[in-house]
């Protein structure tokens, strides 16, 4: 196991009982597909509520102008009552990962990426003032706005728009901190989760950068799912899966080295221990041969888990 992944797992773990001793955990989960809000306290819901996003509803937020609605795990950063819209919870947008995607497709410089990371890793007030953009959140205003044609949804310029009386319970219910998780179910799984990675490449930067790398770890109850993903200069992308025990023990491990969700020759697969692999297979509910690993079937059921319980579905 390298040492990258034991801290993660230490991290993991002392995570887990600081939040055993400290409050109930608050998450609130917007799908931008769906156009639903969800709050969570301890995982058991609270609220759930239509949304409007950004006028450009295709794409995540990527620069100041795009009226894009962001995707990525961001932080509720404060709580005011807007003129405009009533109560806002303003995000803290843009994030770490945010950074590091935007200076790998060179929407942004070195000295650009640099603040962003350590505002974020002082978890101090993101810049605001960069070609990503900025001044977003939750805030009232109605899911439907009316104007000179009618009724219109999606009309912000970025943020997330809710009827009044759903933002007044909203407001009155989040708390400082609470973690704000966007995403559009409707996307492949690279492009779903690549915003929520935590990035793997770190400063001093070194040039060129090769590929962009992230990585994610879910405590699952097969033990750990490690999720990574890359990307090169060419767009050329790969997913990568392992299940390890609670000791950081690799079971298995997935590369599909081209992103398409399917495995085929180029691809590579490894069970480093048979009959946990099997034991594994049967866990997640696959039939088939007994002595048969059937990694189509496995892969499959690894990207669902990881999806249902990153956003809670």
């Amino acid at each position: 196991m390298n040492i990258r992944l034991l801290a993660l797992l230490c991290l993991f773990c002392l995570l887990h009982l600081a939040g055993s001793l400290a409050l109930a955990e608050d998450r609130i989960v917007i799908d931008k597909n769906r156009r639903l809000l969800t709050l969570f306290r301890d995982d058991k819901r609270l609220m759930h509520c239509p949304v409007s996003i950004g006028i450009n509803t295709v794409t995540a937020k990527t620069s100041v102008l795009d009226y894009a609605t962001p995707e990525g795990d961001y932080r509720i950063l404060y709580k005011k009552n807007s003129k405009l819209y009533g109560w806002f919870l303003g995000i803290s947008y843009p994030e770490t990962t945010d950074a590091w995607l935007a200076f790998f497709y060179g929407r942004i410089d070195a000295k650009t990426l640099q603040r962003i990371v350590t505002a974020a890793k002082n978890r101090r007030f993101p810049p605001q003032d960069t070609p990503l953009g900025g001044a977003l959140g939750i805030h009232g205003g109605g899911v439907f706005r009316k104007d000179e044609n009618g009724a219109a949804r999606d009309w912000t310029r970025g943020c997330v728009a809710l009827n009044d009386e759903d933002m007044a319970k909203l407001y009155r219910l989040a708390r400082m901190g609470t973690t704000v998780r966007i995403f559009d179910s409707s996307r492949g799984f690279f492009a779903m989760l690549q915003p929520f990675m935590q990035p793997e490449m770190g400063f001093p930067i070194q040039m060129p950068l090769e590929r962009w790398s992230g990585l994610l770890l879910l405590k699952t109850h097969l033990g750990y799912v490690e999720l990574r993903l890359w990307e090169d200069p060419q767009m050329v992308r790969g997913i990568g899966l392992s299940v390890l025990d609670q000791t950081g023990r690799s079971i298995l491990h997935i590369s599909d080295t081209n992103a398409d969700e399917n495995l085929d020759d180029l691809d590579e697969v490894a069970c480093f221990d048979q009959q946990e692999c099997l034991d594994l297979q049967q866990k997640l509910g696959l039939a088939g041969q007994k002595a048969d690993i059937n990694w189509h079937g496995i892969y499959m059921a690894l990207r669902k888990m990881v999806v249902d319980i990153y956003f809670m579905q």
